[in-house]
């Protein structure tokens, strides 16, 4: 094959390292995609260690520039290291309206057309029982005494069966209109059919706020930011949760005037052509089969 590029999803899991460090050996170029939220602290990104550069790509194709700052002030990243393309995965957010439908959504999973839907994206599998029983209870109290409403819960992957057991136990104890969607489920789906969005730091939240909802965020310390970039609010108390989720139901202006510049911070652009940047990108290594210093 010539000009060969490698493109990798989890460049720092431990087989993906290995292929890059033999890749680098053979001067085939790398190329990663962000999937996921960075953090100052995250584990596979963030390093002081310059010896760790040898598993580093020669490329990752990053969401936004919010995401290339964290990089480059909290690891040891370089800015030729790094391009701000957008993700491919959220092209689909751009063409939502051709794809999905909210009343074929309701009409599939026999929800009522009249009622607002709540998009519940849950964590349990990070936390400890004691923090899930606390956002069980939050979230299935605070929907219970809000009428007019089905909460629709998509699990985490990595959510075991036990916590599915557990789930569903609430939502046979209370009375709210409830819904579990399979766990191989689109997301964006009921992303796109939710009228408000209730995460703990899930990515979900940033994608929340790319489909322009409401978001109410039940993890106090804001890890994430949701709340300090004023695209979601923070509940600790069923009381707090049900004010905050019947106000922002019937108004999220709020939230929505901070929603274009945090889109542009972390997702460049909701314009459809991330894919084809990171393609143009590709295409542009394999054409010269070297790292380009400018996309």
């Amino acid at each position: 094959m010539n000009n060969p590029v490698f493109v990798f999803v989890c460049e720092y899991c431990s087989i993906n390292k290995l292929l890059i460090t033999l890749a680098k050996k053979r001067n085939i170029p790398t190329i990663a995609l962000q999937h996921g939220i960075i953090t100052s602290t995250h584990f596979g990104y963030i390093t002081r260690d310059l010896s760790a550069r040898e598993y580093f790509p020669d490329i990752t194709c990053l969401y936004g520039e919010s995401d290339r700052e964290v990089l480059l002030n909290h690891s040891v990243y370089t800015p030729d290291d790094l391009v701000v393309t957008g993700s491919p995965r959220n092209d689909i957010i751009y063409h939502a309206d051709r794809i999905y439908s909210r009343d074929k959504f309701c009409m599939n999973y026999n929800i009522p057309l009249n009622h607002q839907i709540i998009l519940w994206t849950t964590q349990s599998h990070g936390m400890t029982d004691e923090e899930n029983t606390r956002q069980l209870d939050i979230v299935f109290g605070s929907c219970d005494s809000i009428p007019g409403i089905t909460l629709v819960i998509k699990q985490h992957p990595g959510e075991k069966k036990r916590h599915y057991r557990i789930i569903q136990s609430y939502c046979r104890n209370h009375s709210c209109n409830t819904l579990m969607l399979p766990k191989d489920s689109d997301t964006f789906e009921a992303l796109y059919v939710s009228d408000l969005v209730i995460t703990y730091h899930s990515t979900t939240g940033r994608e929340a706020a790319a489909f322009k909802k409401p978001l109410v965020v039940l993890d106090t310390q804001d890890s994430v930011g949701y709340s300090s970039e004023g695209v979601g609010v923070i509940v600790s108390s069923i009381q707090e949760a049900k004010q905050v989720i019947s106000r922002l139901l019937k108004d999220d202006g709020e939230l929505a005037v901070n929603r274009e510049e945090y889109i542009k911070r972390y997702f460049y652009a909701i314009d459809g052509k991330s894919t084809e940047r990171v393609v143009q990108l590709i295409e542009k290594v394999l054409s010269e089969n070297r790292h380009p210093l400018k996309f």
